[in-house]
């Protein structure tokens, strides 16, 4: 009879039975796949979709198993922290352990929370402090050769600029002087490894591993070289009686504040990785819709220029200069609210639970999307507007604390969340200092949902030395 009841909701989409309150369920557009297919073409479109048509909890409708969409802060409080034991990474996650191993991002149970508590000390803000000068160097180079093509009056691509300013600067904060000779190999691996995953993660038809494919090639290649060449340096370090003090000199020194443990080479390696990975990906696209939304914003522009130039003035940027800087900050976390790059977090219910009196069986899927609850109509007024000012203490005062989350939450928050605003303020002030901008291509971008969220287009700008 339930299985007569849940076949009836379903084609009404009204609901499934699970016990508890029925669960709004989407209408199946194929009689195989339900929704398999429609999801798979446009993830976030249908997520926004469903969530306008049936609200913050429901079914997704896959065959098997339930995929369920949650979009309320509480909701996400729910799942991330006050019941966090009870669910894993979801099996979207799987792939990713080839490529990091097991690293903070994929690793569970005991041993992410042993290699968490061992790591977490290397990424207080008060450590980070000593890595912005690399930072700064990093995105003045960046500057020198806009100003070049600024001369030569050539325009430029600024998210392919940001992905590679970023992953130099993760590849020098991470390795110091021991990859001065391979910098540009390792931005090169790592943005074969990533390109190479993140085609990978969004193919419901991939290839296993195993098979020799001309992508799987050429992922296995980099992945091979990239290991040498980070095994080689720890190597070089462990004989090495020099002082250094960059990202993986920290984790080196780190220790389990339990047992007293440091990393063995292949823990380092997985961070590394895991680091280079993440912490190029998601900085470039949140600094890429930074810009996007500006050049559409000149109010904003100008009032971040303003707090910019007063701060710098004719000084070196330094971390008290980043402190300094809380417009600056504003202006980024809107971005992120608008573009969250980490858009989508997937989890898998270890067993039985429930949410605002909705069942969730044990093995469902639960997919929450930042883009989603970042806009909110009960939490953010006229949600699609850009406006900074939201994040000023004034006007954050008694918001949920999960109506904004693009570092995640609870135990699994990232752990990489300061060393990514700092290297954001400093590539976003370095450049609004010294340059004007004027958008060539048109806006705005659409989105491009993969691993991360990316500008689907290239963002053009023309600039012009101030």
């Amino acid at each position: 009879m339930r299985i007569l009841k849940n076949i009836a909701r379903e084609v009404m989409g009204k609901g499934k039975d699970f016990g508890g309150k029925a669960v709004p369920t989407v209408p199946s557009a194929h009689p195989l796949f339900r929704n398999a297919l429609s999801f798979a073409k446009g993830p976030l479109p249908f997520m926004l979709r469903q969530w306008e048509n049936l609200g913050d909890f429901y079914d997704v409708n896959f065959p098997q198993i339930p995929f369920l969409v949650l979009s309320h802060p509480d909701h996400v409080k729910h799942i991330l922290v006050n019941n966090h034991r009870n669910y894993k990474k979801a099996f979207s996650y799987n792939f990713l352990s080839y490529t990091l191993g097991k690293g903070l991002v994929t690793n569970e149970g005991e041993s992410w929370l042993k290699q968490r508590r061992t790591a977490q000390p290397a990424f207080h803000r008060a450590r980070l402090a000593s890595l912005v000068d690399v930072m700064v160097q990093d995105t003045e180079a960046l500057a020198d050769r806009w100003l070049e093509k600024a001369h030569n009056g050539e325009p430029l691509e600024v998210s392919v600029d940001m992905m590679k300013t970023t992953s130099a600067i993760v590849a020098h904060t991470l390795f110091g002087t021991d990859v001065h000779s391979q910098s540009d190999e390792i931005v090169k691996l790592m943005n074969t490894v990533n390109h190479q995953t993140t085609q990978k993660l969004v193919n419901p038809l991939r290839s296993p591993m195993w098979m020799p494919t001309p992508n799987n090639l050429e992922l296995n290649r980099a992945i091979r070289r990239l290991d040498e060449i980070i095994y080689a340096i720890i190597g070089q370090r462990r004989s090495s009686s020099t002082q250094q003090h960059d990202l993986l000199a920290m984790l080196m020194e780190a220790e389990d504040e339990e047992t007293g443990d440091r990393m063995s080479d292949q823990q380092l390696r997985d961070e590394t990785v895991t680091l280079m990975l993440a912490g190029t990906e998601t900085s470039a696209n949140a600094l890429s819709w930074t810009f996007s939304l500006l050049l559409r914003h000149p109010e904003v522009m100008k009032k971040l220029r303003q707090e910019v130039d007063s701060v710098l003035k004719d000084t070196p940027l330094s971390s008290e200069s980043l402190r300094q800087m809380r417009y600056t900050s504003q202006v980024i976390n809107e971005s992120m609210r608008i573009y969250p790059p980490a858009w989508i977090v997937a989890r898998e219910a270890l067993s039985y639970d429930e949410v605002a009196g909705f069942p969730i069986p044990q093995g469902s899927q639960v997919y929450i999307s930042p883009f989603i609850v970042h806009r909110h109509p009960d939490f953010w007024k006229q949600p699609s507007v850009f406006d900074p000012g939201r994040f000023s203490e004034e006007q954050s005062k008694g918001r949920h604390k999960f109506a904004f989350f693009p570092f995640g939450g609870g135990p699994r928050y990232c752990i990489g969340n300061n060393f990514a605003m700092m290297e954001m303020q400093v590539i976003l002030s370095t450049l609004v200092h010294r340059f004007e901008f004027q958008a060539i291509s048109r806006l705005p971008v659409a989105l491009d949902p993969l691993l991360t969220l990316r500008p689907q287009d290239p963002i053009m700008v023309s600039v012009r030395e101030r």
